[in-house]
């Protein structure tokens, strides 16, 4: 008995790593900077790096899940173009903090004082955007296959009771 690779679950498991944790670093980060911990601040930078290479992996796995969603029931080319178009844009910031997060550990390596501000701030802030973009494809993700989702009020309405 043949089986083949399922990559639409494959994409479900990756994809929450780079959306979580990058949520989680930019708390580790936050609070490794607030408390001036710098074990804190390391372990955020090696959670951005992680989640970079996540990001990554969720797009090269959404990829390959693409012919089978839009094959499903319910599923409409125009909402897995606009996620796989949210998920190029989160990835892309996702490297990019994973990138900058890569120099700050290495600046750190060589300078016992952590290194420079601005390098920390930046970090910051791509956190921050590479956050919000994943939020966004995770969320039009959501709605690829998830039609109580969908809609203006974003929820389903309550079902209806007995008798009405």
């Amino acid at each position: 008995m043949e089986e083949t690779m399922n990559w639409a679950y494959v994409h479900l498991l990756v994809n929450h790593v780079p959306v979580l944790g990058t949520i989680f670093g930019l708390l580790l980060l936050a609070a490794g900077l607030w408390r001036r911990k710098g074990d804190l601040v390391v372990a955020s930078l090696i959670t951005f790096i992680v989640c970079g290479l996540a990001a990554a992996g969720a797009v090269w796995t959404g990829e390959r899940a693409e012919d089978l969603a839009e094959d499903l029931p319910g599923v409409t080319r125009e909402a897995v173009h606009e996620h796989e178009e949210a998920g190029e844009q989160a990835r892309w910031a996702s490297l990019l903090l994973g990138v900058a997060a890569l120099a700050a550990l290495l600046y750190r390596r060589r300078d016992a004082t952590g290194g420079p501000r601005w390098l920390q701030g930046l970090v910051l802030v791509l956190a921050l955007v590479a956050a919000g973009l994943l939020a966004r494809a995770a969320d039009l993700g959501g709605m690829v296959r998830h039609t109580e989702v969908r809609g203006g009020l974003r929820s389903a309405p309550p079902p209806a009771g007995p008798g009405e």
